[in-house]
């Protein structure tokens, strides 16, 4: 009983200009409370969404003039409590910079940016960062970057359960003076061009001693090429470069995907060069990966196999482990009950999930096997029970054992989303002196509140506790909390505040923003962050704060201004 009317404008999007221009459209309705998607055309399982649309073919479609620039502005100040009764005497920044963007043809565009502000909107969430073997991964929130989306993704990367997860991860590129970017599609062949000039390894001082490497800049370049096979059959090729001081880390790569019947292979080459830039030496590696996955409605399965050199070296990836071979397998069916009484539950789903690792450097092994049992209902809801053993080598000890893990989520009512896993058993402690195993109990509690179009509250608890099975004692007990609030006053502004308390490192982050966005780029921006830290002021200096002793003290606040205006021609 309703119609969707849809505007895009030409210039918002790649297209090939001329007559008969082909494109294709996929529409998808998601019903939250019922559980249930839908799309037109039907997507098949196992085939690619980006081949499953409907053809529409349009005449006489002009290349449409995309030029536009955004100048911005950004005025920053801070303070910093030096004694309990007195903070230091502002400080202030003022950056002018600007963006620009320009349609060589209807499918090319190229993209600048000159002295962009890259001063985060949102802080990233707290992680529990105490006992990771492996790296946090923090996504991009910087517009130039984001805007590049997944143009540099290799093959059979940017999945959760492998160890390469980005080939470029932007985030790497941590205060860039300027940069550039060129992508596009001719035919059948998609290219993409980075580069960039990053001020922060030049810094003056870097973890409180003085650089030798200061006011130089770290250039980085990054190139991608596909060449398309039909819909969603593709070889490419990559090529990364960065370049600081003396030194250089070059990557030369090559991968491909080819579906066929519900089955997908794809793969990935590597090669690094790499010449330090203190001692000058030279180093070569490889990483590569095989994978196949099948999937239709009843079975899904898939094999990988992932390969690291151990002098393999890629500045600009993102992957947890190095000097390694990986092997990953997945077996699940899925079952559809039907007939009267089974309305409520669409799908369930056992699947046995399992991962070896050898290491190069140690020649040990490393092993994570999954049991699961899986079933999605209506309302959005889905559930899984898991049996999970684990076996890591780690400081010259083999830690062994298992835990039950469980996780779900329901769309309660059109207003009220909850989200939940715990976890107890036992734990690795990856200790360098005493590493063992303890007994763990982990708790992730997520719920989103929406009563209105307006309003939207977000609210997060996170608890992980390991306790020594050798004396008993408890190696950590961490409680992290977090909330946000958005109001949406109309379509233009909006205001939001974002509180997290992490009791295990005893601190307090406050950001409050207040935002109003005429259309996308021409952007205003009033934000204020607070940080607060248990200490204790003695003798003249400020000492870390524990449960007995301290104050929680707002150590540092500041108070942010940006103005940005599109120009479009």
């Amino acid at each position: 009983g309703y119609i969707v009317e849809v505007k895009i404008p030409l210039a918002n999007f790649r297209f090939n200009a001329g007559e008969n221009a082909e494109m294709y459209v996929l529409f998808w309705r998601r019903i939250n409370r019922m559980g249930i998607s839908g799309s037109w055309p039907e997507i098949i399982p196992g085939e690619s969404i980006l081949g499953s649309g409907a053809k529409v073919v349009y005449g006489n479609l002009n290349k449409q003039l995309m030029l536009e620039f955004i100048p911005s502005i950004t005025y920053s100040v801070g303070w910093d409590r030096e004694t309990p009764d007195k903070w230091s005497d502002p400080d202030d920044n003022t950056e002018v910079g600007i963006t620009g963007k320009y349609g060589v043809t209807s499918t090319v565009t190229a993209e600048f940016t000159v002295n962009p502000d890259y001063s985060q909107v949102e802080s990233d969430a707290f992680s529990v960062l105490v006992n990771q073997r492996y790296p946090t991964f923090y996504s991009e929130k910087r517009p130039f970057f984001m805007e590049a989306g997944n143009l540099f993704d290799l093959a059979g990367t940017n999945r959760g359960d492998t160890n390469m997860i980005r080939v470029v991860h932007t985030r790497t590129i941590v205060d860039p003076a300027y940069g550039f970017r060129l992508s596009g599609e001719v035919g059948n062949l998609a290219f993409a061009l980075l580069t960039t000039g990053d001020e922060a390894p030049g810094r003056a001082i870097i973890d409180d001693e003085p650089n030798p490497f200061a006011d130089k800049l770290a250039y980085f370049t990054s190139g991608r090429v596909k060449y398309n096979i039909g819909k969603s059959n593709y070889i490419g090729a990559i090529f990364t470069n960065n370049d600081f001081a003396e030194g250089y880390n070059q990557v030369f790569g090559a991968d491909f995907k080819y579906r066929l019947n519900g089955n997908i292979f794809q793969g990935y080459f590597i090669q690094s060069l790499n010449k330090d830039k203190v001692t000058l030496e030279e180093t070569d590696g490889a990483a590569y990966s095989l994978q196949w996955d099948y999937s239709s409605r009843a079975l899904g399965m898939c094999v990988w196999w992932e390969h690291l050199d151990t002098d393999f070296q890629m500045d600009s990836a993102f992957y947890s482990r190095s000097k390694m071979d990986k092997v990953t397998a997945y077996f699940g069916p899925s079952f559809f009950p039907e007939g009267e009484g089974w309305s409520w539950i669409h799908s369930i789903n056992p699947f046995l999930w399992g991962q070896y690792t050898h290491d190069l450097e140690t020649g040990e092994d490393d092993y994570f096997v999954i049991a699961v049992l899986r079933m999605f209902f209506i309302k959005d809801a889905w559930i899984r029970f898991d049996y999970r053993a684990f076996s890591e080598y780690w400081a010259g000890k083999q830690l062994e054992g298992s835990y039950l893990h469980t996780q779900g989520e329901i769309q309660l009512t059109k207003w009220l989303n909850l989200y939940t896993y715990f976890r107890i058993g036992e734990g690795p402690y990856y200790d360098d002196v005493y590493p063992q195993v303890g007994d763990r109990v982990q708790l992730y509690l997520d719920c989103t509140i929406q009563p209105s179009g307006n309003f939207t509250q977000y609210f997060n608890y996170t608890y992980s506790k390991l306790d020594s099975q050798e004396d008993d004692s408890t190696l950590y007990d961490i409680n992290i909390l977090r909330s946000k609030t958005t109001y949406q006053f109309n379509d233009k502004l909006y205001l939001r505040a974002y509180i997290q308390y992490d009791d295990y490192r005893k601190i307090v982050l406050g950001d409050m923003l207040l935002s109003y966005q005429l259309v996308p780029g021409t952007v205003l921006h009033l934000g204020y962050g607070s940080y607060h830290e248990k200490l204790d002021w003695q003798n003249g200096s400020w000492q870390d704060g524990t449960n007995e002793i301290g104050d929680y003290y707002q150590t540092s606040q500041s108070i942010f201004f940006k103005a940005s205006y599109l120009v479009k021609f």
